[in-house]
């Protein structure tokens, strides 16, 4: 809808929706890269014995508590990573043309509410971290999580776009046949 109409149109509109199109399908993809990235990172902390939490910063934990917590980390990251790969294909088909339900930009605008959330709380860190030797890691995160957030709010922005072109290009249509 729209789609082969703006393949032969070189008007503005039809070359913005285009790039926009493109977008979604790129960084679709960038979505759903991020969310196995987040599998790869906790795998490599498991692999390589690097401590997630610090279980001296609660003082009523103890290690028996810590089978729980690995398992509701882990159904956080299941439920992130299902997030992101809904939002990805979702993104993904709608910019090659596609009809999508709404949903995904409803996961996609929460990703972005978490991703504000995790880039202040980062940024926070850093600040109190100070120049200490774990302030290269918070930095790396925080580029890691600033980067996933951008990426977010472009796909965002490109699908809004991409679905008023569409409903322009309807109503043009309509009035076409209509007059």
């Amino acid at each position: 809808m729209g789609m082969e109409n703006a393949v032969l149109q070189n008007d503005k509109a039809s070359v913005k929706f285009r790039r926009n199109s493109n977008t979604l399908v790129d960084l679709g993809t960038g979505i759903i890269i991020f969310g196995f990235w987040s599998i790869i990172k906790l795998a490599t902390y498991t692999i390589l014995d690097i401590p997630i939490y610090d279980l001296s910063v609660y003082d009523d934990l103890d290690q028996s508590d810590l089978p729980l917590i690995m398992a509701m980390l882990y159904a956080m990251l299941a439920a992130d990573v299902l997030v992101r790969i809904i939002v990805g294909l979702n993104a993904r088909a709608e910019g090659r043309g596609k009809s999508r339900s709404s949903l995904y930009l409803i996961f996609n605008v929460w990703m972005i509410l978490f991703g504000l959330f995790s880039v202040g709380s980062l940024v926070w860190e850093c600040f109190e971290a100070g120049y200490t030797e774990t302030l290269f890691d918070l930095l790396l995160m925080l580029f890691m999580e600033a980067s996933s957030l951008a990426i977010t709010i472009e796909v965002y922005a490109a699908a809004l776009s991409v679905r008023r072109y569409k409903i322009k290009e309807l109503r043009r249509r309509y009035k076409l046949r209509a007059g």
